[in-house]
């Protein structure tokens, strides 16, 4: 017996030598199945009778079904070869198993418990069971001569008349179909009596027939003997299905039940196998999403056995950890000595926590340096599983190139830690100029108190004594001087009446001689006078008399410019001011009922927005802020609260 052994690990070669029985023929290791192709396709056959045993292993790959893959593609998988597979039972589930034994594998062999005795029992298994299955094709599979020409056999005849789930048909040279059983009219959906006479090609997909494949498959049975056929065939009703059969050669038998060489037909025998062709391409698409996922992830998987300290890297782990495709099976020290000397100490504590917690997973970041590629990052995530037959437990875990990732970040951490400055620098310019907004705004006031005094105590002075002379003089004059001197003492009478007013804008004698309180009950009792309507003033905590402050200055201009603005709407039947100061805060608020403060409202005589902006500006210098507010009984209700710190009480 001939072994051929197709993997990536020489070190089981003496694994499965240990396992062959005495006086087994050679052991041929190939890490592809490409390399044994042209050997096993040569004589397949011979090598099948010859009880030929073929292992897959791949243990550490990502896709179990790669090597069965090679085998479908090259045309061994099917020619009854006993294979053996063995698996990784952490990335192998149902499925997986069920692909395996769809691909012609006889028995599979969990890598975890992967021994001497384990695989020669497998061996022993596989060879058994592909012995079996032979014979029992041969039992009911009869001979191409029992079908055709033993007309007084009937027993061969009613086998293959009524087989439900195998198609069993016949060719004649031409390739058209000459008979046709029940479970080829179950399974194709033609009764015999439409299909017989027609070609060959009328149960192939149409890009078969169009690439001459029913024409190849005869002309390989007439050169072979026989021809093999996987590949999807299509029904009566024009649906597809994936079919396992064989086309064999018909010869003529003399009288003594001998083959005399001529070919009189072909025999074709067809089986449904959809279900798992369907299951295996399901895994093979699944597998490519799970290597895609990988790739754009920049991740790759690896195991540990702590019992050997070996590590068991997947194709992706060995290109993120080492550049390229090594031995998938390394210690634990030649994976230490590629990691920076820093990080070895915590990826071993790493691997302590892993064995010693089984229920949580756990991670580290490691660097590895080198000419190529400089410095890169890693993050490996681990996880401890203990299979119940397992003698010891397996470490699991991927493996995650996040050299671009950190650099983002650190870029990030840089960026935000500028941003952050620059924040800083703009938050400490703006208080520096609301200092000198406060600043200039008391300068302001002082500089209008003085002008107004100056108006009060020496223009005004002034204007009146130029009256009195005006009216003395009067009297001295002849007719035509007087009436200039009449225009005169107009003029004079108009310029101090606007002085006035002027002082009265500027420095309110009612606010700063009285107070806050007296200086609103001022404003709302000339308001009732000069626009007729009711205002409802309420003010609490505001003491009688006090020094003048900038929030006092600020809400009695604040009413003043809004008692102007609703000066204008005579229709409003009443205004409600309420001003309340508390221990560290004065609110102020002004509602009305017809919503002409509302800067938004479609009313040309609603206030203008600059003057809302300029009291919001007034009250942020202050420190303070300014509300507009629709209430539900409909109006406009503008809030204003201000803090009362000492630098605004003096």
């Amino acid at each position: 017996m001939s072994t051929v052994l197709v993997s990536r690990q020489p070190g089981l070669v003496e694994t499965v030598r240990a396992a062959l029985p005495e006086g087994a023929g050679r052991l041929r290791l190939a890490t592809e199945v490409e390399e044994i192709e042209a050997e096993l396709a040569s004589d397949v056959e011979a090598l099948a009778e010859d009880g030929a045993a073929l292992l897959i292993v791949d243990g550490t790959s990502l896709d179990p079904l790669a090597p069965l893959e090679g085998l479908d593609k090259a045309g061994i998988a099917r020619f009854g070869l006993p294979i053996v597979a063995l698996y990784d039972a952490a990335r192998a589930d149902s499925l997986t198993l069920q692909a395996m034994f769809a691909a012609g594998v006889a028995e599979c062999v969990p890598h975890e418990l992967l021994s001497s005795a384990s695989l020669r029992a497998a061996l022993l298994r596989a060879q058994a069971r592909v012995r079996l299955d032979k014979r029992r094709q041969r039992a009911q599979r009869p001979r191409a001569s029992e079908v055709l020409g033993s007309v007084d056999d009937q027993r061969y005849r009613l086998i293959v008349e009524h087989a439900r789930d195998v198609a069993i048909f016949t060719l004649d040279l031409d390739g058209r179909i000459t008979s046709w059983n029940d479970g080829a009219r179950r399974l194709l959906g033609y009764e015999e009596a439409e299909i017989l006479g027609r070609p060959f090609s009328t149960i192939f997909t149409p890009d078969d027939v169009e690439s001459g494949v029913d024409k190849t498959e005869l002309e390989e049975a007439l050169a072979k003997g026989n021809a093999s056929d996987f590949r999807w065939h299509r029904r009566r009703d024009g649906s597809e299905f994936w079919v396992d059969g064989q086309l064999m050669v018909m010869q003529r038998h003399d009288e003594h039940g001998e083959p005399t060489g001529e070919v009189i037909g072909f025999l074709k025998i067809l089986q449904d196998r959809t279900e798992a062709r369907r299951t295996f391409d399901a895994l093979r698409e699944e597998r490519d999403r799970h290597r895609l996922a990988l790739r754009a992830a920049e991740m790759g998987s690896w195991d540990y056995r702590p019992r050997t300290q070996t590590f068991s890297l997947g194709e992706r782990a060995q290109h993120l950890l080492f550049g390229g495709v090594i031995n998938g099976t390394i210690l634990l020290d030649r994976l230490l000595q590629r990691f920076v000397e820093e990080d070895r100490e915590p990826f071993t504590s790493f691997l302590t926590r892993i064995c010693a917690s089984t229920e949580h997973r756990h991670t580290v970041e490691v660097r590895t340096r080198d000419r190529e590629q400089g410095e890169r990052r890693f993050m490996l995530s681990g996880l401890c599983r203990q299979e119940r037959h397992a003698e010891q437990a397996e470490i699991i875990g991927t493996v995650q190139d996040i050299t671009a990732a950190t650099r983002m970040e650190q870029m990030l951490a840089e960026l935000n830690a500028s941003l952050e400055t620059d924040l800083a620098h703009e938050v400490a310019w703006s208080k520096e100029l609301k200092r000198f907004a406060q600043r200039l705004c008391a300068t302001t006031d002082r500089m209008h108190i003085r002008a107004a005094r100056v108006l009060h105590e020496h223009v005004q002075q002034i204007l009146v004594a130029a009256r009195h002379v005006a009216a003395t003089v009067r009297d001295r004059v002849d007719a035509s001087l007087r009436k200039q001197l009449d225009r005169v003492e107009e003029m004079l009478k108009e310029a101090l009446a606007s002085s006035h007013d002027v002082v009265e804008e500027l420095y309110p004698p009612v606010l700063y001689e009285r107070g806050l309180a007296d200086g609103l009950n001022w404003l709302a009792h000339e308001f009732e006078l000069d626009a007729g309507v009711r205002t409802e003033l309420a003010l609490e905590g505001l003491p009688a008399k006090q020094p003048v402050r900038n929030v006092d200055t600020f809400v009695f201009g604040f009413v003043r410019t809004l008692l102007r603005h609703l000066a204008h709407c005579a229709e409003a039947p009443s205004i409600k001011i309420r001003v309340t100061q508390k221990r560290d805060e004065l609110r102020v608020s002004l509602e009305e009922p017809l919503g002409v403060l509302d800067p938004g409202a479609d009313d040309p005589r609603v206030i203008p927005p600059r003057v809302l902006a300029d009291l919001r500006n007034q009250a942020e210098v202050l420190d303070g802020s300014l509300t507009l507010e629709t209430p539900a009984h409909g109006g406009t209700r503008i809030k204003a609260s201000l803090p009362l710190t000492s630098r605004q009480a003096h």
